[in-house]
C-alpha cells in the first residue's frame, strides 16, 4: 500500500475523538503555543492519529455552513499559514453563541406556551372539554377554551388529539398559516418551521388559509395528509395511518423518506442539532424505524441505514458520506 493510500484510511473512532478534542481547545480562544505544539506531536504519533487529524481538520472548516459563522481552529500568533489554520478567537466565540441559540430558543418558546414538553418528552394531556391531547417531544401548544370557542395553536412540534364532541363549539387549530376546524375527528398536526402538515385518523377536517378566510375550505378525510408550505403550495395525499400513529408509540418509521425530514423529527427526541455535511445526502431516501426509547441511538441507526458516517462535536452532529 502506498503511502498516500495508508494516509488517506478512514480513521479509528477513538482517534476522530480525540482530533475533536483538540480542536475544540485550539478554537476556544485560551489555547497557548504549547497547545499547538502538543497537537502536532499528538498527530504525529501514529498514521491513525495523522489521519483522523486531517479528516477533522476538514469537517472543521466546514463548521462556518453549519453555524452560520467563521470558526477554524487557530494557529498561535505569528505561525506560517501553510503550517496551519488562523482565526481570531472571536470566531470561535460566536460559533458557541451561535450553537446555543440554536438549541435554546426553541426552549425559550416552549416556556411561553399552555403546555410544553421538552425533547424526547411524550405528554398526555386532558383538555378543559375532555378532548385528550397527546404532545409529541419539543412541542408547544396555546389554548383558548371559552364559553363558545375551543382553539389550539401549535407553535412548533406535533400532537394527536381525539375531539370531544360539541356542536356548540367548534374545535380549532392554528398551525402555519392554517385553521382547521374538526368535524368530529382525531388528527395529527405537525409543525416544523414554514411546513405543517394534518393527517386525519377518524372522520374529516375543515382546513382554510388563516390571512384569506374566504377562500374555499378543502376537506380532509380519513386517511388522506394535507401538508402546506407556507405561502408557496398546499397538497393532499394518502397517509400511512400506521406510521404517522408509530410515534405515540416511540417509533418513527419511514418509507422512502428524504433524510431531511428524517431530522426535522429527530430534532424533538434528541438535544444534539444534526447537520449534513453534503446538501445531496438530504435527498437520500430512507426506509426504516428508530427506536425512541433510546433517543442516544438514534444517529448510529441513521449510520446502519444509509451511507453516511456521524460525527459529534458539541451540541452538533455532523453526517457525511462514508
Amino acid at each position: 500500500m502506498s503511502e498516500d493510500r495508508k494516509r488517506s484510511a478512514s480513521p479509528s473512532d477513538a482517534a476522530l475523538e480525540r482530533a475533536f478534542e483538540w480542536l475544540t481547545l485550539l478554537n476556544s480562544g485560551h489555547a497557548r503555543s504549547a497547545d499547538w505544539t502538543a497537537y502536532q506531536a499528538w498527530r504525529r504519533t501514529s498514521r491513525d492519529n495523522e489521519a483522523a487529524a486531517r479528516e477533522a481538520e476538514s469537517l472543521w472548516d466546514a463548521i462556518p455552513d453549519a453555524y452560520g459563522q467563521a470558526a477554524h481552529a487557530p494557529s498561535p500568533a505569528g505561525r506560517d499559514k501553510s503550517r496551519g489554520w488562523r482565526v481570531p478567537a472571536t470566531g470561535a466565540l460566536a460559533a458557541v453563541v451561535a450553537v446555543i441559540l440554536l438549541l435554546w430558543m426553541p426552549a425559550l418558546e416552549r416556556l411561553q406556551a399552555d403546555y410544553a414538553t421538552d425533547v424526547s418528552e411524550l405528554r398526555q394531556i386532558e383538555l378543559p372539554d375532555t378532548s385528550r391531547l397527546v404532545l409529541d417531544g419539543a412541542t408547544a401548544v396555546n389554548t383558548t377554551f371559552t364559553g363558545d370557542t375551543r382553539r389550539l395553536r401549535l407553535l412548533d412540534g406535533r400532537f394527536y388529539t381525539q375531539v370531544a364532541p360539541d356542536a356548540d363549539r367548534p374545535f380549532t387549530v392554528d398551525a402555519g398559516g392554517l385553521r382547521m376546524t374538526a368535524l368530529g375527528t382525531a388528527f395529527t398536526v405537525t409543525r416544523a418551521g414554514d411546513r405543517t402538515s394534518l393527517v386525519v385518523e377518524e372522520h374529516a377536517v375543515r382546513v382554510v388559509l388563516q390571512d384569506h378566510p374566504g377562500t374555499t375550505a378543502r376537506t380532509v378525510h380519513r386517511g388522506e395528509k394535507l401538508v402546506y408550505t407556507s405561502g408557496k403550495s398546499m397538497r393532499v395525499t394518502q397517509a400511512d395511518l400506521a406510521n404517522v400513529a408509530a410515534w405515540r408509540e416511540r417509533l418513527l418509521v419511514f418509507r422512502s423518506k428524504p433524510l431531511s425530514a428524517v431530522i426535522s423529527d429527530l430534532r424533538r427526541h434528541i438535544s444534539e442539532r444534526i447537520w449534513v455535511l453534503d446538501p445531496a445526502l438530504a435527498e437520500l431516501r430512507v426506509t426504516g424505524l428508530i427506536d425512541l426509547t433510546h433517543p442516544d441511538r438514534a444517529v448510529r441507526r441513521l449510520e446502519q441505514l444509509l451511507p453516511v458516517r456521524a460525527y459529534r462535536l458539541p451540541g452538533l452532529v455532523i453526517l457525511r458520506s462514508r
